[in-house]
């Protein structure tokens, strides 16, 4: 003969693990996100291993949404390329005169070296500018605001980015989870509707 232990669970447990069970994918997919980024990093040693293009700076070799892949290098594979007759397009951290904590990341070729006190600095310009860089308080781009160099492009990819970053995608990825949301307590109050009645 087979006894059966009905155990009961509290409203409150069932309401926790309602939750979660909704909330589980969610979590899962922001954990898949952090994770590809976490590995994008690694495989690229930067912590910006994928960027959009936001300016029409470096046109025609890339145009505002083109999605670059960036590679972590040091300022001496940068200048052996150099060396070399190539001139990298690089990824850098640049300080202006209105903006001294917060510096902008620019996407711009390497065309010159100067070397100040045996130390080197880049001098970078835009594809589509007239003129080079002007650097803030140095000759050119010091190693310790280089990010990387460009490895890859992928065109137009990088419009999602932009979008998801502007007020408009912002709106709409609020609106999603605001949808959800108002979902799950739908269901949660239809569920306690139907427990009762039972």
């Amino acid at each position: 003969m087979k006894v059966t232990i009905k155990t009961q669970q509290t409203p409150l447990f069932m309401r926790l693990k309602t939750i979660l069970k909704n909330i589980f994918p969610v979590l899962l997919i922001l954990s898949l996100i952090l994770a590809f980024w976490f590995s994008l990093s690694i495989v690229f040693s930067t912590g910006q291993p994928i960027l959009a293009v936001t300016s029409e700076s470096m046109k025609p070799t890339l145009n505002v949404g083109d999605l670059i892949v960036v590679k972590g290098v040091s300022i001496g594979e940068v200048l052996k390329d150099f060396n070399n007759g190539v001139e990298d397009i690089v990824v850098f951290y640049a300080y202006t005169p209105n903006n001294l904590k917060n510096p902008t990341v620019i996407v711009h070729r390497v065309v010159g070296v100067v070397w100040v006190d045996g130390k080197p600095y880049l001098k970078t310009k835009g594809d589509n500018n007239p003129i080079a860089d002007p650097w803030l308080g140095t000759p050119g781009l010091p190693e310790e605001n280089l990010v990387g160099k460009v490895v890859a492009v992928i065109p137009m990819v990088g419009w999602l980015i932009l979008f998801l970053k502007s007020p408009y995608g912002v709106f709409i990825i609020s609106l999603c989870l605001a949808f959800y949301i108002f979902t799950l307590i739908f269901r949660a109050r239809k569920a306690k509707r139907i427990g009762l009645m039972e």
